[in-house]
């Protein structure tokens, strides 16, 4: 036997393509081996599709055909020139979005291809999906009738004579002892479990119905009908019906035969009008009728039938006479005064005070839910309970197909709550005014659904664990967080769109200065991931935007960027205006950043000139002072000075440095340069350039540690080298490092 589903991912593609107005195109079959493949199981609609190692073959839907506007049919044949495999996976996908839409899990079969003299076989494998809409969402409008034999009217007719054969049997209708039997417990009215035919259809009531009368005199109706679909399992529908007429009716197509199964006079008598039996048992019942109705009777005696005299009389041996109604009545007002020492309470003897405890309203009192029931007609107040599966499976307007118990409690309308027997979940509707409410699933301690929620003082996560925790690159295929929008809204093409995940609306009392403060995403409307934004917007139109850009994983602001502490940076850091120390008053340069030749950097100087026109009388003029200094022109200084190659040459001033926390030395003599510095850990590899370039080569980089903890056994190393620096390669706590490096 083969188990089919359609699955859930389907669903939700299915969605999204009706939102994006998009056809709902199925057009490849994969078949696969699956190991341990229990075919008796029912398939499970989270499904997927099985390992890459496991599919046997992949192939084209070959045909498609419309059954009816709600059902499609897709078809593969697999002809002799395919094979050789075996499979006992079936599965129909959308091919571009790899989409599974239904799955089949059948008996191993084998595809032979022929080949060599050994012929092969040719298998066709069609499935039929029936849903809403299903002809205009996959725009398939060719018949399937003009490829496929239908035997819808083949076994429509066999239905049909089934049931003609059944009335020949049992008549318009036919009940079994006290199947479907109308009673009364005080006011409440019922109708007794059992079974029985209407119009050849065969009813079965799992279990009393009670059913609300509102109105007298009235009649009591069973509605049968014959109903399935081209895919389900085909049974008779059955409903009860209180009113005053009915008559056989087609209701969607479908034909329904009604039966008056009681009447109900205006006092609330209830006069049973339901036939016992075959149509024999009932004509002989019509001739035991007959028979009571004529006067050829013997008297009656304690052991024949017969007529009988009545007497009223209370206190009478005689055994040839009837007691009247009157009789009756003073023999029951005597009882009603008496309680017989045998009768019980729900199980509590009345030989003593009972206390009735919960016990004996949820145990004794809960109401069994029969095969077949719909919870829509369950308004009574009271316990219920459904103990199989299978029956809640033939049901209708459970809200989750599987066994459980019912609880109905009454106020304008009534609510009912229903809670599934192997979990915590639990739901609720209400009934007020003729129209049910949806049904909503409670939340609990293991979690539920809300369409939205407000007014909670805070939101507090299990401390068991952190939900969606692992790498970065996990993180785009687990879906899973304390706090998550899942996957499936996609922002306009072409329309740049911040949409706000986390948002705050902040102000302070007295004042005002209102501001929104979010975390969300920037989407460009093109071909190009979101970036990450940390937004403020105020309520004066001020604000700003702090933007995480993911491919080139850089970081940019509106305005400018403080902190108390260091700024590293692994590689260079660029600034288009120049870079500024002492808050901003001056600027900073390096031998590779120099200042521009053009200007002096005024260093308590205001500006510089030349005295009077005089290009010999070059000055510059103090700040705090103004006084004028006056400075030595080139020409002179090269008269009156030494020049550095005489200077060096008289004096031996071979060497030169910069002296400085990263600085150099250079022995002019041997040609040997030493640097040194401080290498930050920007990463586990950080790229460390030297003050200047060795011209030569750099032969040895030595580290020392700066570090302010105990004792420390790990190593940090450099990694490559060349003429302009090297990698510091470290731990996370080894953030800093001297460095001496050695070359010419």
């Amino acid at each position: 036997m083969s188990q089919t589903a359609i699955t859930t991912a389907f669903e939700q593609w299915k969605a999204r393509q009706n939102i994006s107005n998009e056809a709902v195109t199925l057009d490849e079959f994969v078949f696969a081996l699956v190991p341990g493949l229990d075919v008796s199981l029912p398939v499970d609609r989270a499904e997927a599709l099985p390992p890459a190692a496991q599919i046997v073959h992949r192939q084209a839907v070959s045909r498609t055909g419309m059954v009816n506007e709600n059902a499609v049919v897709f078809s593969v044949v697999l002809g002799a020139d395919v094979g050789d495999f075996s499979f006992n996976w079936i599965g129909l996908i959308n091919k571009a979005s790899g989409t599974l839409a239904m799955v089949v899990h059948a008996p191993e079969q084998q595809k032979i291809r022929t080949a060599a003299g050994k012929q092969g076989n040719v298998l066709t494998r069609s499935f039929l999906m029936e849903f809403n809409g299903a002809q205009t969402e996959t725009g398939i409008n060719t018949p399937a009738e003009t490829w496929q034999i239908d035997f819808t009217a083949r076994m429509a007719g066999m239905d049909e004579r089934q049931r003609l054969e059944n009335i020949d049997i049992y008549g318009a209708a036919a009940f079994f002892h006290d199947g479907y039997l109308v009673g009364k417990s005080g006011s409440q009215y019922f109708v007794t479990r059992g079974a029985g035919y209407v119009a050849g259809l065969r009813s079965q009531l799992a279990a009393n119905e009670n059913i609300a009368v509102t109105t007298k005199p009235v009649k009591v109706w069973l509605d049968v009908s014959w109903t399935g679909s081209l895919t389900s399992t085909w049974a008779v529908k059955s409903n009860i019906t209180v009113a005053a007429t009915l008559a056989d009716y087609v209701q969607n197509g479908v034909p329904h035969y009604v039966f008056a199964l009681a009447s109900i006079d205006a006092s609330g008598n209830i006069t049973d009008l339901r036939p016992k039996g075959t149509l024999n048992d009932q004509t002989a019942s019509d001739a035991l009728k007959r028979h009571a109705q004529s006067r050829n009777h013997p008297d009656a005696t304690t052991t024949e039938k017969g007529f009988t005299r009545l007497s009223s009389a209370t206190d009478s041996l005689s055994e040839t006479e009837a007691a009247t109604p009157k009789a009756v009545k003073a023999a029951n007002d005597n009882a009603n005064g008496r309680v017989p020492v045998a009768r019980t309470v729900n199980g509590h003897a009345l030989s003593a005070d009972i206390s009735v405890t919960a016990q004996d309203i949820f145990n004794g009192q809960a109401v069994e839910i029969g095969y077949g029931a719909d919870l829509n007609s369950y308004t009574t107040p009271g316990l219920y309970f459904q103990s199989a599966i299978a029956f809640a499976q033939s049901g209708a307007n459970y809200p989750e197909v599987t066994a459980g118990s019912l609880e109905i409690y009454k106020h304008a309308g009534i609510t009912q709550v229903y809670r599934v027997y192997n979990a915590s979940r639990s739901y609720t509707r209400t009934f007020y005014n003729g129209v049910w409410t949806a049904w909503v699933q409670n939340i609990d301690s293991t979690g539920g659904k809300v369409a939205w929620l407000e007014g909670a003082t805070y939101y507090k996560t299990s401390p068991a664990g952190w939900y969606g925790a692992g790498a970065f690159a996990n993180q785009y295929v687990n879906n899973a967080a304390p706090f998550l929008m899942p996957s499936g809204f996609a922002s306009p093409k072409d329309v740049s769109n911040y949409l706000p995940i986390v948002k705050g609306l902040v102000s302070t009392e007295g004042y005002g200065y209102g501001a929104a403060v979010s975390f969300g995403a920037l989407v460009s409307g093109g071909a190009a991931y979101p970036s990450a934004v940390l937004n403020v917007a105020c309520d004066s139109g001020q604000g700003g935007a702090w933007i995480f850009d993911p491919v080139t994983r850089g970081f940019s602001s509106d305005g400018p960027i403080a902190t108390n502490d260091q700024v590293l940076a692994g590689t260079n850091v660029v600034a288009t205006m120049g870079v500024y120390e002492s808050g901003g008053n001056v600027r900073v340069y390096s031998p590779n950043n120099p200042p521009d030749a053009r200007y002096p950097v005024q260093d308590g100087v205001s500006y510089v000139g030349i005295a009077s026109g005089n290009e010999g009388m070059p000055y510059m003029r103090a700040r705090a002072s103004g006084s004028l200094i006056y400075l030595a022109r080139q020409d002179w200084v090269q008269t009156y000075f030494l020049q550095k190659g005489e200077a060096e040459a008289r004096y031996n001033l071979a060497n030169t440095a910069w002296k400085a926390p990263v600085g150099w030395e250079k022995d002019s003599t041997t040609g040997m340069i030493t640097q040194w510095g401080v290498a930050t850990r920007a990463a586990a590899g950080t790229r460390i350039n030297f003050p200047i370039a060795f011209p030569t080569e750099c032969v040895s980089v030595q580290l020392t540690l700066i570090w302010q903890g105990g004792f420390h056994d790990r190593n940090m190393y450099v990694q490559p080298v060349d003429n302009t620096g090297f990698n510091y390669v470290s731990q996370t706590d080894e953030v800093s490092a001297y460095f001496l490096a050695k070359g010419y």
